[in-house]
């Protein structure tokens, strides 16, 4: 009896015919297009929500949001909004008087500061590296800069990142 039949197993074969024969070089996987969500500069200090008090609702979300690119959403509309993109780009932080957070003293400065709409006043703020420095290397680590990775930073239940006249309290 040859080894090739000794080791043939019927149902081994099957879960064998069953795993995904795609590849990341296929041109229709969309790999490279979607984006991504980073974790390391999220804050925990109040106002901010802890991902245990918001974590599924927000999971839910970011899975939502990976499906497309960060250039996607910020041309998408929210629904029932006419002129609410998802993500939207500030020009700078809030000034002090506009925010209810601090700037996180462990996120550089030349950052390129976003949020996303998560549902009602709910956002979640982070941070992009600039359009300038997309694809422009590290000088240490030799990685490229992405700008299609959004760093996330605070989750805002109440809209107090940046303030607008109707929340003030």
């Amino acid at each position: 009896m040859s080894k090739a039949k000794r080791i043939k197993n019927k149902k081994t074969q099957a879960f064998l015919d069953n795993l995904p024969k795609i590849s990341i070089d296929d041109v229709d996987d969309k790999l490279t297009d979607r984006c991504k969500f980073n974790f390391h500069y999220l804050s925990d200090k109040p106002p901010a929500a802890t991902i245990s008090e918001y974590g599924e609702t927000l999971l839910e979300k970011l899975r939502t949001f990976s499906e497309h690119s960060l250039s996607h959403w910020e041309t998408t509309r929210h629904s029932g909004s006419a002129n609410n993109f998802y993500l939207v780009y500030y020009d700078s932080y809030p000034a002090e008087a506009k925010t209810a957070f601090a700037y996180p003293k462990n996120v550089p400065a030349d950052v390129r500061w976003a949020r996303f709409i998560l549902s009602g006043k709910q956002r979640l703020i982070g941070f992009v590296i600039p359009e300038a420095r997309h694809g422009q290397f590290h000088p240490k680590t030799g990685v490229q800069f992405d700008k299609n990775t959004f760093y996330c930073v605070f989750i805002d239940l109440k809209h107090k990142f940046w303030i607008v006249n109707e929340h003030r309290q």
